[in-house]
């Protein structure tokens, strides 16, 4: 199944292994992200790329500037790519068949995107320039759209503008959490749009009937859901991962602290990614500090990942079938 597509010079990546027994065995897909304001590293070759456990990168597409999420299909056959700023949704075949660089339905698509069963995706496609909303737009296999949800004032406040950049679905109830840069939130929709709750912002006129204020503490990029209803999220305030529970009451929501991993001197201005793995690990992507680290739950570092600057990142077991939630 793995194959070299489009070019023979694979992406370098240093990995430090400081317990290797401890670590999870898989791969992770990972892209170039963007350059953080102040680094001065070299741009890093625009190329997706998979890393195995050891380090190896095994499988790479060509890319484009500042692409920021890399996701396998729900069948393990395609690899989808998007850009920051939006542009092109690129396609790339596993076996390196077929490399499509333009996605109908799918241009000027921005940030993130999700993977759906049955090959649906869900993009963020912006509305509106001046305040910078964006819909959440389903893209189905035979090409056709469906507008999920505007997401502006209706859905949540922002003191400024909109800046969505973080999408995912959780099949378990069929459900998106969507974060919001500039509002410093992160809202949970039914799949036909409906607001549930709202993390972090202000909770004063809120559109969701449940709100929690101000509680993630500034900007936030990657999140997942964890099967225990908690929130792990990615702090770019803080440059934190930070892991939320939730309680939830018939019109109330409200959120503590109960584990949080920081590394000293690492950075990450834009984007930024945690995912908790099935070991009981957790993957934090310090995407412009240019570093991944694998945290055991006492906050141990088992190994660190190198580069010049990653995107979001995806932890799978297997380059076959469904994805892990992320």
């Amino acid at each position: 199944m793995l194959a070299t597509c489009t070019s023979d010079r694979a992406p370098t990546v240093t990995r430090t292994a400081m317990n290797a027994a401890a670590q999870m065995r898989g791969f992770i897909i990972v892209t170039p992200g963007v350059l953080g304001t102040s680094m001065t590293r070299p741009r890093p070759p625009l190329m997706a790329y998979i890393i195995d456990a050891d380090g190896d990168v095994v499988w790479w597409t060509d890319a484009q500037v500042e692409t920021s999420r890399a996701l396998m299909d729900w069948d393990g056959a395609t690899l989808w790519t998007i850009r920051t700023g939006g542009g092109e949704v690129r396609r790339t075949n596993m076996d390196g068949t077929l490399i499509q660089t333009t996605t109908p339905g799918a241009v000027g698509a921005h940030h993130d995107f999700a993977v759906l069963p049955g090959g649906t995706l869900a993009f963020l496609v912006p509305t509106d320039q001046q305040n910078g909303s964006s819909d959440l737009v389903e893209r189905a296999p035979d090409g056709t759209t469906k507008t999920i949800v505007r997401l502006d004032s209706k859905i949540y406040k922002s003191p400024n503008s909109f800046h969505a950049n973080a999408i995912r679905y959780h099949v378990a109830d069929d459900s998106y959490t969507v974060g919001d840069r500039d509002a410093s939130l992160i809202v949970k929709l039914t799949r036909q749009g409906k607001v549930l709750w709202q993390l972090g912002g202000s909770c004063t006129s809120a559109p969701a009937p449940k709100c929690a204020a101000n509680a993630l503490g500034g900007s936030t990029h990657g999140h997942q859901m964890l099967d225990s209803g908690n929130l792990l999220v990615f702090r770019n305030s803080a440059y934190q991962a930070t892991e939320y529970r939730l309680t939830e009451g018939a019109t109330s929501l409200s959120a503590s602290m109960v584990w949080s991993y920081q590394a000293a001197g690492v950075v990450s201005d834009y984007l930024g990614d945690v995912q908790r793995l099935a070991n009981g690990n957790t993957l934090v992507t310090f995407s412009t500090g240019g570093q991944i680290h694998e945290v055991s739950p006492t906050g141990a570092v088992v190994q660190t990942i190198t580069a010049n600057y990653f995107g979001y990142s995806n932890f799978r077991e297997t380059l076959y079938g469904p994805p892990l939630p992320y």
